[in-house]
């Protein structure tokens, strides 16, 4: 994987250096500079939006203690996009700057007001077309695919696809990329994860990630596979598959086969609280599979209808789930009556907060309604994702509204409903997003 990634870096290289060399004169800089004034976009979005979430007193977040997550926050984001395009070459750039300000009614923080700003790119990249078939880059990117709405299975680099909140930017990483699109119907991507950019990963547990991507569109239907290589053996195959039944009727289905997903699962231990969360041994022959299958169908009068089940492969059977919340109720206990094993209890339920599974189990339902041009202004999703292992729920709206060509009102809302022992309904029980955006 190594040498891939060097292929790719040499290959970059190897474009700049091929860049053709000629004198600069008084008489061509009007015509280059016509040209960059022509190839310039760019885009300013100003944001800002406040956010109250009322938290669950839950053995796995115990008033707040663990997670520590604010009641309220405030945010100011500015998010600017330039664009240059110059012949073969374009480049791109999206800077960011935020303010925040965060309180807290719970917790060790109750009472406490905080603010912190940052400034970074978001996103870059750096593409030269070297043939009409034939491109390769290199930046930070937020590489997206499939058409699942719960999350990505077939992609290796991001299984969040921002559907739940399009209003917040997803974590974007480094990527060194060539693309061959030898017809309207094939494409070959040959992708490169150099590094964990703004992704929330430890410098240590980051690994360098290749894959191989072969996409095809067809007139009715198009469908991916992709071949993902860690430590220079195959790692994950996954894809996914889309049919257009016909003007209504839209199926697909979305998939992966992972060597070894990562995760931790609770593990009877000789310890004071007889339970421990840790990885999985695995065997070479070991391949565990996840796959959603949805469908979606538009109502004559203009609403989206969208069916949706999920098998989550990595996810706890009932004997495992019921270990897990186990071990929470003893560490919660430890925890709140401040004993000596207070200590241990903190250090489980810090474990128990990220067990680093996208779903804690195995089987999800979700059903979607979407209506676009409202009034010609607004546009609504409701959505409604059941755990069909412990019977608890998420309902979720976003609306946005569109008022002119520049400013746009959004809400986004969340309510989770589900005992002490479920997945939805043990860290929030309900959550709510108000802003605007500013568009120039």
């Amino acid at each position: 994987m190594k040498r891939l990634v060097l292929i790719l870096q040499l290959c970059l290289m190897n474009v700049v250096l091929c860049l053709p060399v000629r004198a600069e004169t008084v008489n061509d800089e009007p015509a280059w500079m016509d040209r960059v004034r022509q190839g310039f976009s760019y885009q300013l979005r100003v944001v800002g939006y406040g956010m109250w979430t009322r938290i669950a007193d839950s053995d796995r977040n115990p008033e707040n203690r663990i997670m520590h997550l604010p009641n309220q926050t405030k945010a100011l984001q500015l998010r600017p996009d330039l664009r240059l395009e110059l012949n073969r070459l374009c480049l791109s750039l999206q800077p960011r700057a935020e303010i925040y300000r965060e309180s807290w009614d719970q917790g060790a923080k109750a009472g406490e007001d905080e603010w912190r700003d940052e400034t970074f790119v978001h996103q870059w990249l750096a593409r030269w077309r070297c043939t009409d078939t034939l491109y390769v880059s290199y930046g930070r990117e937020n590489l997206q695919w499939g058409p699942a709405y719960q999350t990505s299975l077939s992609n290796p680099f991001s299984e969040d696809n921002g559907k739940s909140n399009p209003e917040m930017e997803v974590a974007a990483t480094d990527f060194a990329r060539a693309v061959w699109v030898p017809s309207v119907s094939w494409s070959f991507s040959l992708i490169a994860n150099t590094s964990r950019g703004r992704k929330e990963i430890a410098d240590e547990d980051f690994k360098q990630t290749c894959a191989l991507k072969v996409d095809y569109m067809g007139s009715a239907d198009y469908g991916s596979v992709i071949l993902t290589y860690r430590e220079d053996a195959l790692d994950e195959v996954s894809g996914f598959y889309g049919r257009t039944v016909s003007d209504a009727l839209l199926v697909y289905t979305e998939g992966v086969l992972q060597h070894d997903p990562p995760g931790q699962y609770p593990l009877k231990v000789s310890s004071p609280l007889g339970v421990a969360l840790a990885e999985k041994e695995r065997s070479a022959s070991d391949w565990i599979g996840s796959v959603i299958t949805g469908v979606s169908y538009t109502l004559e009068w203009g609403p989206t209808l969208t069916l949706e089940y999920l098998y989550f492969g990595p996810g706890y059977d009932g004997q495992e789930a019921g270990t897990f919340y186990d071990l929470q109720a003893r560490a919660a206990d430890a925890f709140r009556r401040g004993t000596a094993l207070a200590p241990l209890g903190y250090q489980a339920l810090g474990a128990a907060a990220d067990p680093g599974l996208r779903f804690l189990r195995r089987n999800y339902l979700m059903l979607q309604y979407v209506q676009t041009d409202i009034a010609g202004m607004l546009d609504l999703t409701l959505r409604c994702t059941q755990n069909l292992d412990d019977g608890s729920r998420r309902m979720g709206f976003i609306s946005e509204w569109f008022i002119g060509d520049h400013l746009k009102v959004f809400a986004v809302g969340t309510l989770d409903d589900g005992s002490q022992r479920s997945e939805f309904g043990d860290i929030i029980d309900c959550q709510a997003m108000l802003g605007m955006m500013l568009i120039f």
